[in-house]
Order: C-alpha cells, then sequence, then structure tokens
C-alpha cells in the first residue's frame, strides 16, 4: 500500500523475517520502517525505536528490531533510524489473502507511513 502512493526516493523491500545480514542494508538509508502483522494489542501502531526504547515491540520474529538497531550502533558506529509499524490482525492461518476488517488498518498504516516519509524529507 505504501508503494501505491508514489512517493519521492522511497525503496520498498519484503522479507519473511528480520535477519541480521540486513543490518548492513539498512544502514544504506536514511530512514527504515519494518512493518509486522500482530495478535493484540493497537490496530495500528508506529513506534521510534531507538537507545531509549524499553518496551518489547511486538513482533512474531526471532530477532527484535531493538536488537538491530543495538547491533548498527555497537558493530558500525552508527546509529540507525528505524519505526517499526504493527498492524493488528485477525487471521493467522496460511495465506495471503487479508481479512476484510484488517484492510482498514492496513490502509491507516500506509497513511501514517506515508505521512513519516513526507515529514522526513
Amino acid at each position: 500500500k505504501v508503494a501505491e502512493k508514489q512517493l519521492f526516493d522511497l525503496t520498498v523491500s519484503n522479507a519473511q523475517q528480520l535477519n541480521l545480514e540486513l543490518i548492513e542494508e539498512f544502514l544504506d538509508y536514511e530512514m527504515v520502517i519494518l512493518t509486522d502483522a500482530r495478535s493484540g494489542g493497537e490496530p495500528v501502531s508506529l513506534e521510534r525505536l531507538d537507545e531509549n526504547t524499553k518496551t518489547a515491540i511486538p513482533s512474531s520474529h526471532h530477532l527484535d528490531p531493538l536488537l538491530m538497531v543495538e547491533l548498527a550502533q555497537h558493530l558500525y558506529g552508527r546509529a540507525m533510524l528505524i519505526f517499526v509499524c504493527s498492524v493488528r490482525g485477525e487471521n493467522f492461518n496460511f495465506g495471503a489473502a487479508l481479512s476484510e476488517s484488517v484492510k482498514p488498518r492496513v490502509e491507516e498504516a500506509a497513511n501514517r507511513i506515508a505521512d513519516l516519509i513526507t515529514r522526513k524529507q
């Protein structure tokens, strides 16, 4: 949905899971926005990660995004500007289709991300 907004200087890529190799790739960008579906919590959240982030960011993946921020600083001496946008899902069975109740949340998430990118440009 964010790619459809045709924002200037935007790269969209997909990964099933976060992994350590992505840290080097992320260092090439001014800002990184991770998106994820989660069970429970707010319908849509958008949070910046930094060394002051104390709470765990909801994620279904093994590598915590905050750990990526910390490793980039420790290993490369570089601070990464990373945001995590989470959307509360409804059905986590196999498949790629969105539940009807989730579609408006995805649209809201895309709008929040577009607003964030536009403010940073």
